[in-house]
């Protein structure tokens, strides 16, 4: 398992309780989606698994970028899993970006 995200402090905690509780190997990588996606590491199948509502935040030049960014490091046998998040009202303000 290798979890993926910007928060070093939330990833060596997450992957030190997810590691002791079910007893499999954790690799946490720390980095920007936009930016690092080359850290992830790619040897075998693999299930790549994007949650939440950020896609949807992203402008869609952006979006379009990431979505090639990552596909560029996946193989015939990886799987994508992307979780999205309702649509909102353009005019609420996002404190996310």
């Amino acid at each position: 398992m290798v979890p993926f995200d910007v928060s070093e402090t939330m990833l060596v905690g997450a992957a030190a309780e997810i590691s002791e509780a079910y007893d499999v190997p954790v690799v946490a990588v720390v980095g920007d989606f936009r930016q690092h996606l080359d850290k992830i590491p790619t040897e075998g199948h693999r299930l790549v698994i994007f949650l939440g509502g950020t896609i949807g935040n992203l402008a869609p030049s952006e979006r379009a970028r990431f979505l090639s960014d990552l596909a560029t490091t996946m193989d015939g046998d990886d799987w994508l899993l992307i979780g999205t998040d309702l649509e909102k009202d353009v005019d609420r303000p996002c404190s996310c970006l």
